[in-house]
Formats: structure tokens, sequence, C-alpha cells
């Protein structure tokens, strides 16, 4: 760079640090000292160019007035509730006790249970007793037999003429008349045979006229098989409950 040019940029630069240091000395003296601000100048007032603020005062004392409660407030004597209270609590009608016509559907009418009459039995004879099973003891066969046996209590030699005993089974049916043994009973002791030996069955036992009309209910006789009850006693006797 030739000496000319330097010169000129020394200069240059010499003017623009003064320029800039001018510039920063004003800021600094604004800060500490600021420009003083003019006074403001005060406006004028208008307080007697309002006339309006005067009516607005008047309804204040207008409002003072009406805090007294007028006449009309006073309570009327048709607004009183008093008796119209009174007369709504008188019991309604609906409250008086139940008419006396209507008790009856609400009182249940007791029933009467009749009482049981005992059936009469429409036999003349019934069976006196279970039969008893038991060995044979009434002859020398012992086990080598089976049958039922028995009698009729409480009946005349006229009465027992008229009855037989008929005995039904798997095995046999036979009748035998009363009286025809006297080991079972000396009037009206009978028997009749079912087998030579033991043997399960079941045997039906009843009384009957001579013409064969049933005398008695049937009774029903378990043989189980075994000696130790092969012989099995019947005994029958009058109806008290019989009505002809």
């Amino acid at each position: 760079m030739s000496s000319r040019n330097k010169t000129f940029f020394n200069a240059l630069t010499l003017l623009v640090f003064i320029g800039v240091l001018a510039v920063v000395t004003v800021g600094v003296a604004l800060l500490l000292a600021p420009p003083p601000v003019p006074a403001l100048t005060p406006l004028p007032t208008f307080i007697g160019e309002l006339p309006s603020l005067t009516p607005s005062h008047t309804p204040t004392a207008t409002a003072t007035g009406t805090a007294t409660l007028p006449p009309t407030f006073t309570p009327r004597p048709s607004e009183t509730a008093t008796p119209t209270a009174t007369a709504s609590r008188t019991a309604l009608p609906s409250a008086t006790p139940l008419r006396p016509s209507e008790t009856p559907s609400h009182t249940p009418t007791p029933t009467i249970t009749p009482t049981p009459t005992e059936t009469p039995i429409p036999f003349p004879y019934i069976a006196q007793g279970e039969p008893v099973l038991s060995a044979n003891t009434v002859n020398s066969l012992a086990c080598a037999w089976q049958g039922v046996g028995g009698e009729v209590v409480g009946l005349t030699a006229a009465q027992a003429a008229t009855l037989r005993v008929r005995v039904v089974s798997d095995a046999a049916e036979a009748t035998a008349a009363l009286g025809s043994n006297s080991l079972y009973g000396r009037e009206t002791g009978w028997e009749v045979v079912l087998g030579t030996r033991p043997a399960v069955l079941l045997a039906y036992v009843r009384l009957e006229s001579l013409d064969g009309l049933p005398q008695s209910p049937e009774v029903l006789v378990r043989f189980g098989g075994e000696c130790t009850s092969n012989l099995a006693r019947v005994t029958f006797t009058l109806n008290p409950r019989y009505t002809p």
C-alpha cells in the first residue's frame, strides 16, 4: 500500500472513532441527566356548566321516602289462611270405620270339617288277628305235611252248620265244613291239606255260605317252605261292625 493511501485510511479511521465516541458520550449524558419535561397546562374546569348533576340527586331523596311500607301492604282479611288450614285437617269420610256390611268380607267363615264315620265292613265275620305259622303238631306227619286249619269263635252249632271254609292256593283249592276237625276247635274246627312237604306258597282263606257267598274278607297266608312253619292257623270271629 502506498504511503498516501495509508495516510487516508488512518484519517478515516480516526474520524469514525471520534464520531462513535461522541455518540456514546451524548447517550451517557442523556441517561445521567434526562431533559426536563414541560409542565402540563391544567384543563379548564366546567363545574358551573354541569346542570344535569343536580337532578341526578333528586331521585335519592325520593328513594328515602319509599322505605316506608304503604298502607296497601297491610294483609287483607281475605288473605288469612288460618280458617282454610283448619278445614283441611277435618277427618275425611274415608277415615270413618267400615260399615257393618263390609265386615263379613274380611272375616273368613270357619268351615266345619265333618267327622269321619267308620265304614262298616260288609261281612258278618272277620279274621281274629293275623295267621299264626308254626310246626305241625296236630298230626303224626310232622314235616311231611303242609296245610291250614282253624276255627270260628262265638258260633252256635246251628250257625256253624250254615258255613264252610274255602282255601285257594297255587297247589290246590278245597273247602272244609265247620266242625270237621275237632283238633282245632270242638264245635267249629276245620282243616285243609295243601301238600306233603313244606313249600313256598301263598294261600287265600275265607268263610262262605254253603252256596258259595263270601261271609268274610279273604285272609292271605304266606308259607316260607320250612318245617318250622308248615302249619297256618286262621281264626274267624263275629264282626261287631257288621250292618246287615
